[in-house]
C-alpha cells in the first residue's frame, strides 16, 4: 500500500508541474493557445519556437544550478 501512495503521489506532481504556464511544458501551450484566441491571430511559429527554445535553456540553467547546490550541500 505505501508503494501505491507514493506512486500516486509523484504522479499528481508530475502532473501539476507540467501545468506551469512555462513554454515548454504543457501549460505554456495552454498559454499560447488562451493568447491566440483573444487577440483572434495566430502567433507565428517561429516566435513560439523561439520563446520554447529560450525556456527550455533557462530551464535546463534552473537544474544544474540547483544540482551544483545540492552536490555542494552533500559534500560540506
Amino acid at each position: 500500500m505505501p508503494f501505491i501512495v507514493i506512486a500516486a503521489s509523484l504522479s499528481i506532481s508530475i502532473g501539476l508541474m507540467n501545468l506551469l504556464p512555462f513554454p515548454p511544458l504543457d501549460g505554456g501551450r495552454i498559454v499560447v493557445e488562451t493568447i491566440e484566441r483573444i487577440t483572434r491571430r495566430r502567433i507565428p511559429i517561429r516566435v513560439v519556437n523561439t520563446i520554447t527554445i529560450a525556456a527550455f535553456g533557462l530551464l535546463i540553467l534552473l537544474f544544474l544550478v540547483v544540482t551544483v547546490q545540492d552536490i555542494r550541500n552533500f559534500i560540506f
